[in-house]
C-alpha cells in the first residue's frame, strides 16, 4: 500500500509529489494522502521530544509501521504488501461473503457478420473551474467521452467522483443519463480500437511495444464495455474516433514525417496536443512555434542552453 505508483502528471508538480510522501515534522509524522484522513497523522511518545532529530525520525517511522501493520497494510516483516499477500486477504474477505449462483449470469454479446446489436451510451461528464477553457483550446468543440455497454448498468444513483487535478483545478467527474443506439460489429469493433488507443496512450510502452489490445473475450465477470468518443449532443463521434485510431497507429518515423511537412502560417495557426518522441507519456498543449532556437539560453542554471538541455536531460540530441 505504500508503495503506490504516482500517476505521471501528478510527478510533475512538487505539491502533487509531497502529498503522495511521508513528511517529517518536529515530533510528527504525515503520512501519505492516499491513506484515510485519520490514520495519516502519527505523533511522537512523550518520552522521545529530548532526543535528537534522526533518532525522533526512526521512532516515529517504527510507530507508523506498527500502526500500519496493525491495520494489515504492512506484512509480518513491516514491508509493503506484495501482491501474493494482497491476493491472498482480499480472498479470506472476499469468499467468506459470496454464495453459490445456481445459475450463471451470460452477459451480452456483439453482433455477429451483418447484425445489428442494442447498445447503451452512458456519457462521462467532467467540469472544473477552467475545464470549459482548456475545451477551447484544444478545440474540444463539447466531446467527451462515453461508456459504451450491451448490457444496461444498474438503475441506481450513479457515484460522483471529485479530486484535485494540477492542471484542471477541483475536477467533478458523473456518469450521465443514459442513451439506447444499435451497433454493427464493424461499428463494436471501432470503438474497441479506440479504447485500445486511449489505454495504450496513457498506459502503453512504446519502447518495448507493449500495448493494449482488444482480445474479443466475454467470458469475465463485468459486463463487456468500452469507453468511446462522444459529441456535444451524446452522440457517437465516428470521425473523430477514425482519425484517432488512424494518427496513434503511425509509427516514430510516420510521426516525425508528418511534423517535418508542417507549415508554420497554415498548420499552426490553433493550438496542437503536442506528445514528444523522447517522452511519449507526457502530452503538452502546443500553442504555436517559439521565437527560440535550441541555442537559446536555458532557464535552469544546470543548463547552458535549449541544446544541452535535450542531449543531457532527454538524451534526444538536437541540431542548435
Amino acid at each position: 500500500m505504500m508503495g503506490i505508483k504516482v500517476d505521471v502528471q501528478s510527478r510533475l508538480f512538487r505539491e502533487s509529489r509531497i502529498l503522495c510522501m511521508p513528511s517529517f515534522g518536529d515530533n510528527e509524522l504525515t503520512l501519505p494522502s492516499h491513506l484515510p484522513a485519520h490514520l495519516r497523522s502519527v505523533s511522537l511518545p512523550k518520552e522521545y521530544p529530548s532526543k535528537n532529530k534522526s533518532e525522533r525520525d526512526k521512532m516515529l517511522s517504527l510507530v507508523a509501521c506498527v500502526r500500519l501493520h496493525k491495520l494489515q497494510l504492512l506484512n509480518d516483516r513491516l514491508l509493503p504488501l506484495e501482491t501474493n499477500d494482497m491476493h491472498e486477504r482480499l480472498l479470506k474477505v472476499a469468499l467468506t461473503k459470496l454464495r453459490k449462483v445456481e445459475t450463471k449470469l451470460e452477459n451480452t454479446k456483439p453482433p455477429i457478420d451483418d447484425g445489428a446489436c442494442t447498445a447503451y451510451i452512458y456519457p462521462i461528464l467532467q467540469a472544473s473551474t477552467n475545464f470549459v477553457d482548456h475545451d477551447k483550446v484544444v478545440g474540444g468543440e463539447g466531446r467527451k467521452l462515453g461508456l459504451v455497454t450491451l448490457d444496461p448498468l444498474a438503475e441506481v444513483g450513479m457515484p460522483s467522483l471529485e479530486f484535485l487535478h494540477p492542471n484542471l483545478g477541483e475536477l467533478q467527474i458523473k456518469i450521465g443519463e443514459k442513451k439506447t443506439i444499435h451497433l454493427t460489429l464493424t461499428q463494436w469493433n471501432e470503438c474497441a480500437q479506440f479504447f485500445a488507443c486511449l489505454m495504450s496512450s496513457r498506459w502503453g510502452r512504446r519502447r518495448t511495444q507493449s500495448f493494449f489490445r482488444y482480445n474479443g473475450k466475454f467470458d469475465g465477470v463485468i459486463p463487456t464495455h468500452l469507453v468511446s468518443c462522444l459529441s456535444e449532443d451524446h452522440n457517437i463521434d465516428w470521425p473523430r474516433m477514425k482519425s484517432v485510431i488512424s494518427d496513434f497507429s503511425r509509427d516514430v518515423e510516420k510521426r516525425r514525417a508528418c511534423v517535418k511537412d508542417l507549415t508554420l502560417d497554415k498548420d499552426l495557426l490553433r493550438p496542437r496536443l503536442w506528445t514528444p518522441i523522447y517522452d511519449p507519456h507526457v502530452t503538452y498543449i502546443c500553442y504555436g512555434p517559439s521565437p527560440l532556437s535550441c541555442n537559446a539560453p536555458f532557464p535552469d542554471e544546470e543548463y547552458d542552453t535549449y541544446s544541452e538541455y535535450f542531449e543531457k536531460k532527454r538524451l534526444h540530441p538536437v541540431s542548435p
